[in-house]
């Protein structure tokens, strides 16, 4: 559709990690792919066999992950086997607005591994010069107007809403989904991506898990993806 020739490998693309490493390489290698995309599953999967063989793809220069959220812990073996010029990028979106913001790999590395280590969630990069990200205070409630949003500041973890030329402006036939998704602003619509998350004090957005995943208790909300990396730090946990 971008005027780019594709390849697509022999897999199923519904079983991602169940992708077979050797076929993926061997594409890989038979046509001179220099573009990769896929899952975080995916690339877990081929990742970990690319290490164990001591292969190096010396095509690729480009790896794009996403569809879930990338673990720095991922991006850091992936650039163990790439060539030192590759660059492996994480946009961040929806269907209904995609991309809102994207992270070149090695900037997930470092602090900002750390932090992830520590609960801050995932890192997701800086927003889309095109589009307008704001965090808006936590309910399942329809906002129909965006006057009667309560706008978070820096820092806070809220629901991410976006505005932008890619951003859809209903669902088909579908009136009930659309109301509980999308906020009127002026003459545009404001998504709701149903994903919680914040805006840190350098503008980097973060994501910390779905809306519907978060856990209300006595002292407070838990959110996905921030208690989940905590626990990736766990030997045990595989």
């Amino acid at each position: 559709a971008l005027g780019t020739t594709t390849v697509v490998p022999d897999m199923d693309p519904t079983r991602p990690a169940q992708a077979d490493p050797r076929k993926l390489l061997a594409a890989i290698e038979a046509f001179g792919i220099r573009s990769m995309f896929g899952s975080p599953a995916l690339l877990r999967t081929f990742s970990g066999w690319m290490v164990r063989e001591r292969r190096a793809p010396g095509s690729l220069s480009r790896v794009l992950s996403a569809g879930a959220p990338v673990p720095p812990e991922l991006v850091a073996e992936a650039y163990g086997w790439l060539p030192r010029e590759a660059r492996i990028y994480t946009p961040y979106g929806a269907t209904e607005a995609l991309p809102v913001a994207i992270v070149e790999g090695r900037e997930l590395l470092g602090p900002v591994r750390r932090q992830t280590a520590q609960g801050a969630g995932i890192c997701v990069g800086r927003v889309l010069s095109a589009n307008t990200v704001r965090i808006i205070a936590i309910t399942d409630a329809p906002i129909g107007d965006w006057q009667a949003v309560r706008e978070l500041p820096a820092g806070e973890i809220g629901e991410i809403t976006v505005a932008g030329p890619s951003v859809t402006e209903a669902y088909h036939a579908r009136a009930s989904a659309t109301a509980v998704a999308k906020i009127r602003e002026g003459g545009r619509i404001v998504h709701r991506m149903g994903d919680v998350g914040y805006l840190d004090a350098h503008g980097q957005l973060w994501y910390c898990g779905r809306k519907s995943h978060r856990v209300e208790g006595r002292d407070g909300l838990r959110f996905t993806e921030s208690v989940e990396q905590i626990f990736n730090q766990h030997p045990e946990v595989l």
